[in-house]
């Protein structure tokens, strides 16, 4: 059996962030850069989420690598409107991990769009739009803020996603 989830469910947070920490790194004239570790068991999204609150981030662009398990990734269905849920029980190496952060224009919530690629044992690969991960035992963000800067996102209604207002 497949399972979809609905796209307003895709990307958050899911679970625990509770040993998360982070630190400026570098400062410019127009942006400020993070480092955010995640430890074993901090749920992706949820550090994050985390992050964006205290920090008060309303527009962010990410990168990582790490170690993780529990891999939920996702695939657009266009004519269902909802993602194909791809789940990957086990250890893998984090490849890359890119993403963004904007305001949700309907809740003015931090809300991610992660995409991920995975690799496991034997090399074999997946990737995809990121549903679910957890760090194991670490995953490590780079993260750019561009302060005063707000990125905005609302629901399309041609494909249900929630993309750049403009």
């Amino acid at each position: 059996m497949v399972d979809y989830v609905n796209v307003e469910d895709a990307g958050t947070a899911h679970g625990s962030a509770g040993q998360a920490w982070w630190q400026q790194t570098a400062t410019d004239a127009v942006s400020i850069t993070y480092r955010l570790v995640l430890t074993d068991g901090d749920e992706l999204f949820s550090a994050i989420e985390k992050f964006c609150a205290q920090e008060k981030v309303t527009y962010a662009d990410f990168s990582g690598i790490g170690a993780v398990r529990d891999v939920q990734l996702g695939w657009f269905d266009r004519q269902r409107r909802k993602y194909r849920v791809n789940a990957f029980p086990g250890q893998f190496e984090a490849l890359g991990i890119i993403g963004n952060v904007g305001l949700n224009s309907e809740t003015g919530k931090p809300a991610a769009h992660t995409h991920l690629a995975v690799a496991g044992e034997d090399g074999t690969t997946h990737a995809g739009h990121l549903l679910s991960v957890t760090a194991s035992p670490t995953i490590e963000l780079n993260v750019v803020v561009i302060p005063g800067e707000r990125l905005s996102k609302s629901t399309d209604e041609a494909s249900g996603l929630s993309l750049y207002d403009r």
